[in-house]
């Protein structure tokens, strides 16, 4: 059995290899890719103001968020001006190039997606994350994209590769089958016999 599987791993090497050994062409390549885009989309990255209001306790939310947010779109402060509105907190007033994904993870909730669908260059809110809630400007917004091919070549390249490999290998088990009979004992058979009916 030892010697079996040692064989059966040395083909299965050598048939990886062979593969490896044959670099895709343009043609392969753009197929794999066009069939896979949404797998390499980029979510959209966004860059924004914000000003962090602590709702715990405050039963005048609502009239302190409107009030703060008429006077952050009269004043338009500048970023470093921020830290002089809302609720003091470890966010930092300016994000920058940042995706949904990473907006989320930081924020908490589905805050990047929210922002997401606000409009560029107007305070808004409140918008609530896993935090709190906030008032809003974003400030640059690049949607969510399927790059060019170019941009993700390397990744195509090595995950064509791995499709192709693991379709070799399946390919050997199946003609490494062929060669064996499987012959079962009684009770597997009596078992596999008793789910078909």
């Amino acid at each position: 059995p030892a010697v079996r599987v040692a064989m059966q791993q040395k083909m299965e090497f050598l048939a990886v290899s062979q593969l490896e050994q044959r670099p895709p062409t343009d043609e392969e390549l753009e197929a794999f890719f066009a069939l896979r885009q949404e797998q390499y989309r980029q979510p959209a990255v966004l860059s924004f103001m914000q000003v962090y209001l602590n709702p715990d306790g405050d039963e005048d939310i609502d009239a302190r968020a409107a009030a703060l947010l008429e006077r952050l779109r009269a004043e338009d402060p500048e970023r470093f001006e921020l830290y002089e509105f809302g609720n003091r907190s470890m966010l930092d007033p300016w994000v920058e190039s940042r995706t949904t994904e990473e907006i989320d993870r930081n924020f908490g909730g589905d805050f990047g997606a929210a922002l997401e669908a606000l409009p560029v260059g107007e305070w808004s809110g409140p918008h609530a994350s896993g935090l709190g809630l906030h008032l809003v400007k974003v400030v640059e917004r690049e949607d969510s994209r399927i790059p060019e091919i170019t941009e993700v070549i390397s990744s195509v390249i090595a995950d064509l590769q791995y499709e192709a490999g693991q379709a070799a290998r399946e390919q050997l088990y199946q003609e490494i089958a062929q060669n064996y009979r499987v012959i079962l004992d009684t009770p597997v058979r009596e078992v596999l016999e008793g789910d078909s009916e």
